[in-house]
């Protein structure tokens, strides 16, 4: 299997690219710390616990998946990160460095391929799933044995032995129609292996786990059918909390979490706050903030009800992005900005501060605005970052 998502298939690998960003970051100290599924929804670097950093890590990983850039490229990213945080990590640099862009690599072209392989029409053109080994010096003996096996994509032996099925492993599935099949000299599916299961023990809980003789502990999953099926983050270490991705599953104790559904009862009955969103390095560095994740707490929802009932849920989901890619910053009085960009095609702004101890940001004001206050914004507040005479002409137009 390649170590990039480009190459086997049409770039860019769109699929893999949405099964990564929708994860929440999830500050870890020990790999045992969010085990199987949980790891379809969170983006986790053992023992990176600083918010900051794992955000860093998250970009560069984000570059490697969605730009088809290598491993090389990768370490040096991997370097100048651990050289910036000054991160005391396990294993020399080139060797963690490897593991963390293959692990999330190999997952995530895993679970693109799966989105691919059960849209509707595909499963019927091709309702059998091949298991492909691919050559390397050390084989995994029971990789070896499921090499070239067809079995029905709905068999239950792809609920846990989807690859990757360990450190390291390229294995992957290729579809197959009835023809196919016949071509191979088969009338019908292979049997299903009768798997074996061995007792491993999470030492950092003491919880025991049967996992399938030839799959690693914490491989026992189906990315791509845990992410499809929306499960929760379950995450073993009870200080761990995540804190960011563009559509987190699980906020930290006391927030909601910004899942569509619940993002829609948050903007029914405020009460407490919702994470948003999580600001890149540079908002974070022109806030003072300490931590990046942004909150639009009850307060400042009610006060959006009253004056911005327009607004509706998915509008507030778009506040990620226009975080993410703002077109205009600005210095809103002493301590806020002002993140000027489009949503849905039209002019829209958003106000954030950071709390005093600057562990949290918080969002104070979000909506549309006509080029004509836009204007009045560009000659009022200072502009810290962006092009605004470039954005105010690309506003022509827009209501």
């Amino acid at each position: 299997m390649p170590t990039s998502t480009r190459g086997a298939i049409d770039l860019p690998f769109n699929e893999a690219i949405d099964f990564f960003r929708q994860k929440v970051n999830v500050p870890t100290e020990r790999w045992t710390d969010m085990m199987n599924e949980a790891h379809s929804h969170g983006f986790a670097v053992a023992g990176a616990t600083n918010e900051a950093m794992l955000s860093d890590f998250r970009e560069a990983v984000d570059k490697a998946i969605s730009q088809g850039t290598g491993l090389a490229e990768f370490r040096a990213d991997f370097d100048t990160i651990v050289k910036k945080y000054g991160w005391q990590h396990t294993g020399n640099a080139g060797w963690r460095a490897r593991v963390i862009y293959e692990t999330n690599m190999t997952t995530a072209f895993s679970a693109g391929r799966y989105a691919q392989l059960t849209d509707p029409g595909m499963l019927d053109a091709f309702p059998y799933w091949q298991y492909n080994h691919t050559p390397c010096a050390n084989p995994r003996l029971m990789h070896l044995a499921w090499d070239g096996m067809v079995l029905r994509a709905d068999d239950g032996f792809w609920d846990s032995c989807y690859p990757p099925n360990g450190w390291g492993c390229r294995c992957f599935v290729t579809a197959v129609s009835a023809g196919g099949l016949g071509r191979m000299g088969k009338s019908d599916a292979d049997p299903s292996p009768v798997l074996q299961y061995k007792d491993w023990t999470n030492k950092s809980t003491g919880e025991v786990m049967r996992v399938p003789v030839g799959v690693d502990p914490g491989f026992a999953y189906n990315p791509g059918k845990a992410w499809a099926e929306g499960e929760k983050l379950p995450v073993r270490a009870p200080d761990v909390k995540p804190v960011g991705g563009h559509m987190p599953v699980l906020a930290r104790p006391g927030l909601t979490a910004v899942e569509p559904h619940v993002l829609g009862k948050f903007i029914e009955m405020p009460q407490g706050a919702a994470q948003v969103a999580t600001l890149g390095p540079e908002l974070v560095h022109l806030l003072g903030a300490k931590a990046p994740r942004v909150l639009l707490s009850a307060d400042t929802m009610a006060k959006q009800l009253l004056n911005h009932p327009e607004l509706r849920a998915e509008t507030y989901q778009e506040i990620h992005e226009l975080l993410r890619a703002p077109a205009v910053i600005q210095r809103d009085g002493a301590k806020n900005l002002r993140i000027l960009g489009t949503v849905h095609g039209r002019a829209a702004t958003i106000v954030i501060k950071a709390s005093g101890s600057g562990a949290e940001v918080f969002v104070l004001s979000f909506h549309f605005v006509r080029p004509k206050a836009v204007r009045g914004f560009l000659k009022r507040d200072i502009v810290l970052r962006g092009d605004a005479a470039a954005y105010l002409a690309g506003l022509k137009g827009t209501r």
